[in-house]
């Protein structure tokens, strides 16, 4: 008996402190892209869950509210063809936690070129272009309620790496968020 109340109260206090219990948790896994979502050529190159103090190691802080993350990385290399795509989404305690995030994300993104969503995506949205050296990077960051997803697609131009296949890819990953919730 003795042997099973430790894990318990470990269970207990972990639904305490992050303020939901595991069972009530949604499948972040099942909230980021698949394979069948993207287009001919792809591989999954890596897919993981993001703790808080993985997000503080590798970014140096998180922001208030983060529970935990998913990133899921995708790849072609097929010489000009080459091209990668990242979907992520993070849970936060609240929408308003997500929303501060949103906007934190807004501020490190200002440097870069905003660019129109292309299509109603959560509860605010916003996409972003980078070009460099002939490639592009189109970026869709979005929110939907304590949810906050991306969706990074890079390659040339000329094989789809477009804001909107960025946009295609992000409204397919939100339907797989509202499926989750």
């Amino acid at each position: 008996m003795r042997r099973f109340a430790a894990p318990v109260i470990l269970f207990v206090a972990a639904a305490l402190f992050t303020g939901t219990a595991a069972a009530s948790s949604p499948n972040l896994k099942s909230m980021t892209l698949r394979l069948s979502d993207l287009p001919p050529g792809f591989t999954l190159a890596s897919s993981h869950s993001v703790s808080k103090a993985q997000l503080v190691k590798d970014q140096g802080y998180a922001m208030p509210g983060y529970i935990i993350g998913r990133a899921s990385k995708f790849k072609r290399a097929e010489g000009s063809r080459t091209a990668e795509v990242d979907s992520n989404v993070s849970l936060y305690r609240s929408s308003a936690q997500a929303h501060s995030s949103m906007l934190d994300t807004y501020r490190k993104a200002g440097k870069y070129r905003r660019i129109s969503v292309g299509a109603p995506l959560g509860d605010e949205a916003r996409a972003y272009k980078v070009t460099a050296s002939g490639a592009a990077v189109n970026v869709t960051v979005w929110r939907y309620g304590n949810v906050k997803a991306s969706v990074f697609f890079a390659a040339i131009a000329s094989i789809g790496a477009t804001a909107e296949g960025a946009t295609r890819l992000a409204v397919k990953q939100q339907r797989r968020i509202k499926a989750a919730l």
